[in-house]
């Protein structure tokens, strides 16, 4: 499932922290990981660039090789590349050019825009290139370095991966890899699905009749959904449970991670909004930048509808 995982670099303990669990998922899907540093390198107008250019690059080196050296001790494949871009133009520009079947990467919401740890750069990646893309948050004690810890799905085979649906093709979409890390770490699968609010489809509309169809042929709608997902993918083998509330998906999504701790949730980067579905696009941006937990974006193929 997993041949070439892609892990982006900036220098710092916090991206390296990345590195514990693209190591752990090489091991076990016998993958190669493909380790890069970008480097841009701002001079004044009129000034030569090329000293800095140079001077920055053999820094890049000396980082990249040095952090890829104890990995490759462990018997992992291990590749390199310092592109010379903006750091998510540049990591997607390696993930299409090496084919890389997943991106593991650090958010942290309080680091500034161009670093490799804002959500926004997650996000610019996601928008680049066909890779879906693991993202990490990762934490810092007062005092202290961030730890490397495992992401909880793959630790604790009871904390359930969450997949967030709409009912489209395009939401469906995040389901293989996640039902492929379910196999592999043993987790239960959590189908979720939140019913936008009928009144904000009617918001011009006042009578409360209507509304109350409405939302009733909503829920039924979206229960008889997932319940036919959740016998499509049990049939497979895995464990599946389903879950779906009327309300904003975001806040569910969140709800759900708190409520059933969570070690995971995969899904779709885009949608299309409609009643009973919701812009999962947003939605993805809001989880990642509200959840503490890792969040798996899986970008849909352009030609579903």
């Amino acid at each position: 499932m997993l041949k070439r995982i892609l892990v982006p670099l900036d220098g710092s303990p916090f991206a390296e922290a990345a590195l514990a669990p693209a190591t752990a998922l090489a091991k076990r899907f016998n993958a190669g990981l493909l380790l890069v540093r970008t480097i841009l390198v701002h001079v004044f107008p009129g000034v030569d660039p090329g000293p800095g250019q140079l001077e920055a690059f053999h820094e890049a080196e000396l980082y990249i090789d040095g952090v890829a050296r104890p990995i490759k001790e462990k018997g992992i494949s291990v590749r390199t590349a310092i592109p010379y871009d903006a750091p998510a133009i540049g990591i997607a520009d390696q993930a299409e050019f090496r084919q890389v079947d997943l991106v593991i990467m650090s958010t942290h919401a309080r680091a500034w825009p161009e670093t490799l740890l804002h959500p926004s750069v997650t996000m610019g990646v996601l928008e680049h290139t066909a890779a879906p893309i693991l993202a990490l948050k990762v934490t810092e004690e007062a005092g202290y370095a961030p730890s490397a810890q495992l992401p909880r799905f793959m630790t604790d085979p009871q904390a359930p991966i969450i997949v967030p649906l709409d009912g489209s093709l395009r939401a469906e979409c995040a389901l293989p890899l996640a039902e492929g890390l379910a196999k592999v770490y043993g987790n239960p699968l959590l189908l979720v699905r939140a019913v936008e609010h009928p009144r904000t489809a009617t918001a011009s509309m006042d009578y409360p009749e209507v509304i109350h169809s409405v939302e009733e042929w909503a829920i039924q709608e979206t229960q008889e959904y997932l319940k036919s997902k959740q016998d499509e993918v049990s049939s497979r083998g895995a464990r599946v449970a389903i879950e779906s509330s009327v309300g904003a998906p975001s806040w569910f999504i969140e709800e759900c991670i708190q409520a059933h701790r969570a070690g995971l949730v995969a899904m779709a980067s885009h949608g299309r909004s409609g009643l009973g579905r919701f812009l999962l696009g947003s939605v993805a941006q809001t989880v990642l930048r509200q959840s503490e937990g890792p969040i798996l974006l899986v970008r849909p193929h352009t030609e579903l509808n």
